[in-house]
């Protein structure tokens, strides 16, 4: 996960108001991505899950 500018061949998604873009090749290679925000003991932060709870 990275901040970065929009190119062309980028898919734009948008989700609870949160925009997101997805380079094509990640997307070819996880069609199924999950962006989740968690707070525990161990710290908070965004964890994302490509298909079935694979975290990448």
């Amino acid at each position: 996960m990275a901040l970065d500018e929009p190119k062309n061949s980028d898919t734009l998604i948008e989700k609870n108001g949160i925009t997101f873009l997805v380079d094509d090749r990640i997307e070819k290679a996880f069609p199924e991505i999950h962006v989740d925000y968690r707070s525990s003991l161990f710290g908070e932060g965004f964890v994302i899950y490509a298909g079935e709870n694979q975290g990448c």
